[in-house]
């Protein structure tokens, strides 16, 4: 039950450390998104500070330290590149981030509208840096784990959107998630793609529930997470609406008669 969240009044605010604190315990839940098990060996930083690419570590799988051993290998996990086709035709590909792919999230910034920046980081900004881009790279595909949508235009492959998950301080199965997809690409099936995915995969790792955070007045988000077909939990709270998806795999959700998830309002 979601009822076991325990609330970290010590957490550092902010949706994977991509909006600015908020105060007066808004923070219900959520845990620091701090790489797993800092190692100075490998020149892991915490967010704000500069870290190296990691590729050499993601394809040996070594661990990252005592606190938070990772118990899977940290490697990009093979199975989960999905050629997929969006509405209207176009054909893309959904598959887990790479650490090289922080230049490419940048990219994807720079051509979101101020709306959709706003709706996801919950402030307005001009820019995504690169330190930070590299932190959202750069995952250990279990705790804190991303699939990214890429098309190829002219010679060139672009990412049109990204979904992830970050671990809740409790239950052990529960994830905060979050999405985002390219303005010129929205209303084409992306979105729907990438969150099955990423629960279908969260799924085999355990993980039995999502929360997504959103503005109140962000009715198109709302709207997402009740056609994804989850059973919703959706709890109000000032500005937020509290999302709770209890995961099912895609299969079942694609054929069951009716695309809206069941939603409990509190």
């Amino acid at each position: 039950s979601n009822e076991r969240i325990k609330i970290d009044q010590k957490r550092i605010a902010g949706s994977f450390h991509e909006r600015p604190s908020r105060r007066d315990g808004e923070d219900a839940g959520r845990q620091p998104c701090l790489p797993i098990g800092y190692n100075q060996q490998w020149a892991i930083s915490m967010p704000g500070k500069p870290f190296s690419r990691i590729e050499t570590m993601l394809q040996s799988g070594v661990p990252l330290g005592k606190e938070g051993v990772m118990s899977v290998p940290a490697h990009s996990p093979t199975g989960w590149v999905r050629p997929v086709q969006l509405r209207g035709g176009l054909q893309a590909v959904i598959r887990p981030i790479k650490p090289e792919d922080a230049p490419r999230l940048i990219d994807l910034f720079g051509r979101l509208s101020r709306e959709s920046v706003y709706y996801r980081f919950f402030f307005k900004r001009k820019e995504l840096g690169l330190d930070e881009a590299n932190h959202l790279a750069t995952v250990d595909y279990h705790k804190r784990m991303a699939f990214v949508a890429e098309v190829e235009e002219g010679d060139q492959l672009k990412l049109i959107g990204v979904a992830r998950y970050e671990p809740l301080t409790a239950p052990p199965d529960a994830a905060e998630m979050a999405i985002v997809v390219s303005d010129d690409y929205q209303h084409h099936g992306v979105g729907r793609l990438l969150l099955h995915t990423l629960g279908d995969y969260a799924l085999t790792l355990g993980y039995t529930t999502f929360l997504a955070e959103v503005l109140s007045d962000n009715y198109r988000m709302i709207a997402f997470c009740e056609r994804l077909g989850y059973p919703l939990r959706i709890k109000s709270e000032g500005t937020m609406r509290h999302i709770w998806m209890t995961l099912r795999p895609s299969k079942e959700l694609l054929a069951a008669p009716h695309t809206s998830g069941a939603a409990h309002r509190e």
